[in-house]
């Protein structure tokens, strides 16, 4: 049965996600068209030992290669993070970058989707007798997206949803920059 998030009842759901979805996963990726490691900073410590693959639509902070590139840089030199959770996400976020476990591409074409795919460890997939879960909606991979903007989504555990987004997800990862 789908669970629709609203700003209602968005915090306790995307808790929901970030305890008991995400820890069971081996993989996530996530479409949308805009990402910035506010939104990233976030939920940084649920991903930090997951494998993470995001693609990116319309915007990154910029260029996303070159954005990668003079963010870490900065970071690193000028110390700009302020809060002890902002750094936190940020190691998390430079550590799993240079390990490989996060990538981060850029779509060819412009793309304004929102799709998040959580595809379960071996045993958890027999465990919900499915290969995952997908989230759609509104939401970005931003700090507006996740905390201040009005958004909806929906939370989707069928196997062909699943099946479906991880197909286009794939297809459009491998077309892009």
């Amino acid at each position: 049965m789908a669970t629709i998030i609203t700003s209602r009842n968005y915090n306790k759901e995307v808790l929901n996600i970030i305890k008991n979805i995400i820890p069971g996963c081996k993989n996530i990726y996530i479409r949308v068209g805009y990402f910035y490691f506010s939104g990233f900073a976030l939920i940084a410590k649920s991903l930090a030992d997951k494998n993470i693959k995001i693609l990116v639509g319309m915007e990154a902070d910029k260029t996303t290669n070159d954005y990668l590139k003079k963010f870490l840089e900065t970071v690193d030199q000028d110390e700009i993070l302020d809060k002890p959770e902002e750094r936190d996400a940020y190691f998390i976020f430079k550590n799993k970058l240079k390990d490989g476990s996060l990538e981060i591409k850029q779509n060819k074409t412009s793309d304004h989707s929102k799709v998040f795919i959580f595809e379960y460890t071996n045993k958890n997939a027999k465990i919900f007798n499915g290969p995952g879960q997908t989230m759609v909606g509104s939401a970005n991979a931003t700090h507006s997206g996740f905390i201040t903007n009005k958004e909806t989504n929906v939370l989707l555990p069928s196997p062909d949803n699943f099946k479906s987004l991880s197909l286009d997800f794939n297809d459009d990862w491998e077309n892009s920059i």
